[in-house]
């Protein structure tokens, strides 16, 4: 068995004006989890390649993401998501697109064609969350929670909340702050 989520030595809470959201939270998680479970408002293919390295090692160890979002995708990203599902039905796209093997730095440079792959490969399943009333309806406002989980092989658990997106900007570039709750 790898590494487990245990041995990390996690802060209660992180904030990106005092630490790198990335490097000191969502990478050593990723780099030990076989599952990771994450709703958000926003979600970008950019956000995929900012955690690339962590993204990679969770699909080394045959880990995957699911994500729940509001179905607020760019053009170029809803298309890959289409791609990546399509591919999962046909043997002929899932074959072109089985060239990102080194995901990382695929999800660096073609991050749309990462994405797509981690779809088709089954290593990411995309909701979509649409707020509805009592009668059913759709009603207006998105789904904007942010929540997020990992899991490793020997079911511990490390939860977080707070205010960033799965985006570039919500991981790197925006004033963030997450809370950290570990079973």
């Amino acid at each position: 068995m790898g590494a487990s989520l245990s041995e990390l030595a996690l802060s209660p809470e992180y904030r990106s004006d005092s630490s790198d959201l990335v490097a000191d939270f969502y990478l050593p998680c990723l780099k030990r989890a076989t599952l990771y479970r994450r709703a958000v408002g926003y979600f970008t293919s950019q956000g995929l390649s900012v955690a690339a390295q962590g993204i990679l090692a969770l699909v080394s160890a045959g880990g995957q993401m699911r994500l729940v979002a509001s179905p607020l995708f760019s053009k170029d990203d809803l298309a890959a998501i289409e791609k990546g599902y399509v591919a999962r039905q046909d043997a002929i796209t899932r074959a072109l697109l089985s060239s990102f093997d080194n995901i990382a730095d695929k999800l660096t440079r073609d991050r749309l064609g990462a994405l797509a792959w981690l779809i088709a490969e089954g290593r990411l399943e995309v909701r979509v969350a649409v707020p509805i009333n009592q009668a059913d309806e759709i009603r207006e406002g998105i789904y904007h929670e942010k929540l997020g989980l990992f899991s490793d092989a020997a079911e511990n658990v490390v939860a977080f909340t707070g205010s960033p997106n799965e985006t570039s900007g919500g991981l790197v570039d925006n004033f963030e702050a997450i809370d950290v709750f570990s079973s």
